[in-house]
């Protein structure tokens, strides 16, 4: 799980399937120096399912990195579909992470004494990213 981005105040969302969605945040101390990132995903049904999150595709993002404090905007556009919309601390995670969804229990990688599963890789990257960002 992520640390609280305690700091973003969301001041406008969604309206309707085909517009853009703006985010403004406004960015206080403690939190300079971070990646800010919003995304728009097709979605294949109108509610999350994780047996059919891996079919959920990128449509748009925007990242900025902030190195001050102030306030900031970041727009995309939502798909004329289905869609799910993220606003996240950090760069948007894209092909990887649907593979590990997709074949959970696959072997990812192996060596003479250990082989990791995809979701065991993608558990461990997710954890290590968290600690790295936390330091």
């Amino acid at each position: 799980m992520g640390r609280p981005v305690a700091a973003i105040a969301v001041e406008e969302t969604a309206k309707k399937l085909g517009d853009t969605v703006k985010v403004v945040f406004t960015v206080n101390a403690g939190y300079t120096h971070e990646t800010y990132s919003l995304v728009s995903y097709t979605a294949p049904g109108a509610t999350f399912d994780p047996n059919t999150a891996s079919q959920q595709q990128v449509f748009d993002s925007s990242t900025a990195t902030v190195t001050g404090l102030g306030t900031f905007s970041l727009t995309v556009s939502i798909p004329n579909c289905y869609y799910q919309i993220d606003f996240i601390c950090g760069p948007i995670i894209d092909h990887f992470e649907r593979v590990a969804c997709r074949y959970r229990n696959r072997i990812a990688v192996t060596d003479s004494e250990t082989s990791l599963s995809f979701a065991e890789l993608w558990d461990g990257l997710s954890g290590l990213a968290e600690t790295i960002a936390a330091e």
